[in-house]
């Protein structure tokens, strides 16, 4: 089956697989891991194996993907803050226990979990990075939104949520560092799967009413309208509206065709005429006339 579509279409059905394709290899990253090592005790320990740079990666791309994925809806602004909070997962690691990861010795100073000292330094410039790009990129889509003439209502909520989600990642680390690095990563696990749930579910419980609106009968009648404003657009409605019941051809009574597309194709490119055309008014430069068979 062959698929027609547009290459903004294409763009973001390949970003769409761009997501999936970062999850299988982060999967699959964990699973080699697992057979080499020994299973970790979550996904978020892999950090702390050879499968981190898989890892931070495949974190990043999502990320990325999810803000390529831009909108107007709610659904897309959820996808936004989700976005901005997935890179502290891969940031921020999550607090190290005593058998976590296998063949990994823990260098908390208690039994508690902690986040090994080696890995401040690298938290610190991955948060400051994080808060300047997130701070930059809310003012440049505001710019533009103030450019463009876009700048309604819901952009304006979802800039401002940004906004406060980045300013709320920038004093958590500043007033209370320990905590930030203990608490971070799950903070930002569980909102960003939550935020992919809440999208999840207004999705699948969006009413249906709401794309039923549109009548298929003119959704029909407008692709296949003729360029000419006149006449050609008015057959371009009855095309459509064939077996709708609408009044552009009486109540939906088929007109009676000769033939199929290749059939007509076939007797143009022979020298005849097409029946489908006989009678009807031409839709080029000039006078519109009318079309007659040719003499036999």
């Amino acid at each position: 089956m062959r698929l027609r579509t547009t290459s903004t279409q294409r763009t973001y059905r390949y970003v769409r697989l761009s997501l999936v394709g970062a999850i299988v290899l982060l999967g699959v990253a964990f699973a080699a891991v697992s057979v080499a090592q020994g299973p970790p005790a979550s996904l978020s320990a892999a950090f702390y194996t050879p499968a981190r740079d898989v890892f931070v990666g495949a974190v990043f791309a999502v990320s990325l993907a999810l803000l390529a994925l831009s909108g107007r809806s709610v659904e897309q602004a959820l996808l936004d803050y989700a976005a901005i909070l997935a890179p502290l997962i891969a940031i921020v690691p999550t607090p190290l226990a005593a058998g976590d990861v296998p063949g990994l010795a823990s260098s908390c100073p208690d039994t508690a979990p902690c986040v090994p000292s080696a890995f401040l330094p690298g938290i610190a410039v991955g948060v400051t990075a994080l808060v300047v790009v997130g701070s930059a990129g809310v003012v440049t889509a505001v710019v533009l939104a103030l450019v463009q003439g876009t700048c309604s209502r819901g952009f304006v909520l979802a800039a401002s949520g940004a906004g406060v989600l980045v300013v709320a990642v920038a004093l958590w680390a500043l007033l209370d560092a320990e905590g930030f690095v203990r608490g971070a990563h799950l903070a930002a696990a569980v909102a960003f799967f939550g935020l992919i749930a809440v999208v999840a579910a207004l999705a699948a419980f969006a009413p249906a009413g709401a794309r039923a609106r549109r009548r298929p009968c003119a959704v029909l009648g407008r692709r296949r309208r003729h360029r000419d404003h006149g006449a050609g657009a008015a057959r371009g409605h009855r095309r459509g509206a064939r077996g709708c019941g609408s009044r552009g051809n009486g109540g939906g009574a088929r007109r009676p065709r000769r033939g199929g597309r290749g059939a007509r194709a076939l007797r143009r490119f022979l020298g005849g005429a097409d029946p489908g055309t006989v009678g009807r008014p031409r839709s080029g430069g000039g006078r519109p006339g009318i079309v007659r068979e040719p003499s036999r």
